[in-house]
């Protein structure tokens, strides 16, 4: 039998080396896919962690708005049209009594809106008046043009802010007569 120590063997690979196994060749892309994954793991849970500590915002009180649009109206009463400002000042009570009894204030006539006032009984006849009182006043201002002194004026907005304080907090609506 022939001596195993000079068998010629057949050459591997290319000029007779071995070939290097294919996990070998490519253990950097191995080794990138796995920081890869870590890194997304990391990303994952740290937008987790910040998503969960987030405070909600509520959204301002419809009231506060229409306190800021009397305060606005106020600012300007003495130097815009009084058919603007009386227009502007209906609208923030027609929103207040919609806000208050849910029933569509601003898109009715004064005798659908007394109607509707006259239905609930949560505000007393005296002050359905003198609300109606001033949304009469207001139409009269603005399309038949009434003339309105700011003294007048600067009164029915400080009443305003009266009514609109006390539809807001459920506190009674006093008549001023």
């Amino acid at each position: 039998m022939p001596d195993q120590q000079h068998v010629p063997m057949p050459p591997h690979g290319l000029l007779g080396l071995e070939p290097e196994p294919l996990w070998i060749r490519y253990d950097w892309v191995l080794w990138l896919i796995l920081i890869l994954i870590v890194l997304l793991f990391v990303w994952i849970i740290y937008r987790w962690a910040r998503g969960s500590k987030k405070i909600v915002e509520l959204p301002p009180s419809p009231w506060i708005g229409l306190e800021n649009e009397l305060n606005q109206w106020e600012a300007v009463y003495r130097d815009r049209p009084a058919g603007d400002v009386y227009l502007g000042l209906s609208g923030v009570l027609r929103h207040a009594l919609e806000l208050k009894h849910s029933f569509p204030a601003t898109g009715q006539t004064l005798p659908e809106l007394r109607r509707s006032l006259a239905a609930r009984a949560t505000l007393s006849a005296d002050v359905q008046q003198e609300l109606l009182e001033f949304l009469s006043l207001a139409d009269q201002v603005k399309f038949a043009g009434q003339t309105m002194t700011p003294e007048e004026t600067g009164a029915w907005i400080e009443r305003m802010r009266s009514w609109l304080k006390a539809l807001q907090g459920d506190r009674a609506l006093v008549s001023k007569h």
